[in-house]
């Protein structure tokens, strides 16, 4: 799908692996075996590097992964000989649409649809409350038709330094609570699709809902622990898209202040810091425009053109240094008030002419605050 795929996985690893089902992951997020991790270049790596994982997995005993298939792998036929037992749609928006990706919005849904048309999975899972699954079989979500899978109650809930949502999980006639650690009804719907994935391999949504409430998806609306009565949540949305979406579930929480720290990568993406400003300035009370990846162009100059496109009266302003931006925000945050660190997410890096310099927001922000404690 377009969104959910990297939380949807990921929550499906960590269900399938408690559930004694050793379950190994690739995607975004880069690689997970049996415990250790590894760095990939894309969502989808190619054909040969794919095989060397698979073979890694069965040498470590591990006989399950899940795979993040982008509509890129697809196009150019990266997981082609691939035996799939059960594929998974979440949604599907327009996005990669342009140079070097799909032409148009037909091109990426029509790669999407190969997942579903040529690789002759024994079970097709797909989100009920999407009208472009209407070629595939079992449901998820289900928020507001009848699925396999189907979400009701839902509820949002807030401690004094963390947020969620619990709904119930119908599925052949009995009905499990469930708790996920992130906010919104996306994050339901994603955890909806973890379960039907795992259902497929005899795992109960009783036995899913145990895993699920304990497990944060990194850099995914994740919420970090630091000072009490204060939220923080990082997030990797970096287009506005993501932002505005970001932001408004956030809003549902009704915090006493929505503070936003985000920039915009470097060299690139110049579409995209209108959008993300845009977003900023109409749902963040105060935002704080900071680096994110500048790479090779200065990020003084993408901070400047951000701000440029920041709505008149929309309060903000420019750090460049994000760690700094990072312990403004902190600083300025009082009791009741959600911070969200949007672009970053699960990067352990920032990129800067042209070096990967170490740079991990969770462990950036919980340093910051147990400074001030």
């Amino acid at each position: 799908g377009t969104k959910g795929k990297t939380t949807t996985a990921l929550l499906t690893a960590a269900i399938m692996t408690e559930a004694g089902l050793p379950c190994a992951y690739i995607g975004s997020n880069g690689v997970d075996i049996a415990g250790v991790h590894e760095a990939t270049a894309n969502t989808t790596p190619e054909s040969l590097e794919l095989h060397r994982l698979f073979r890694k997995m069965l040498d470590a005993n591990v006989h399950h992964v899940v795979l993040e298939v982008s509509s890129q792998a697809l196009r150019h036929n990266r997981v082609d000989g691939i035996p799939f037992e059960v594929v998974a749609f979440t949604n599907l928006s327009e996005d990669h649409i342009g140079p070097g990706e799909h032409p148009d919005f037909e091109d990426y849904k029509n790669a999407k649809h190969r997942l579903f048309v040529d690789y002759q999975a024994r079970e097709m899972i797909y989100n009920a409350d999407d009208d472009t699954s209407e070629f595939m079989r079992i449901g998820f979500g289900g928020i507001e038709r009848a699925a396999d899978y189907h979400g009701t109650a839902l509820a949002q809930f807030r401690s004094e330094t963390a947020l969620g949502i619990d709904f119930l999980c119908e599925h052949s006639g009995s009905s499990t609570a469930v708790r996920v650690l992130s906010p919104g009804e996306f994050s339901a719907s994603d955890a909806l699709c973890a379960i039907a994935l795992c259902g497929a391999f005899g795992v109960s949504p009783a036995q899913a809902a145990q895993t699920l409430a304990h497990t944060p998806v990194q850099g995914r609306v994740e919420v970090v622990e630091g000072l009490p009565g204060r939220t923080f949540i990082v997030d990797y949305s970096h287009n506005g898209l993501a932002l505005t979406s970001a932001l408004k579930t956030l809003r549902a929480y009704n915090p006493h202040k929505l503070l936003c720290v985000f920039g915009s990568v470097g060299g690139r993406t110049q579409a995209r810091r209108r959008e993300l400003a845009e977003a900023a300035g109409a749902f963040a009370d105060y935002s704080i425009i900071t680096s994110d990846n500048p790479d090779f162009e200065p990020p003084e100059d993408v901070i400047k053109e951000i701000a440029s496109h920041m709505p008149e009266g929309a309060p903000y302003t420019c750090i460049t240094d994000r760690r700094d931006a990072i312990r403004a925000a902190i600083g300025m945050a009082e009791d009741g008030d959600i911070i969200l660190f949007a672009g970053k997410g699960h990067e352990d890096y920032q990129l800067i002419e042209g070096k990967k310099v170490h740079f991990v927001e969770r462990e950036i922000i919980q340093e910051i605050c147990r400074e001030k404690q």
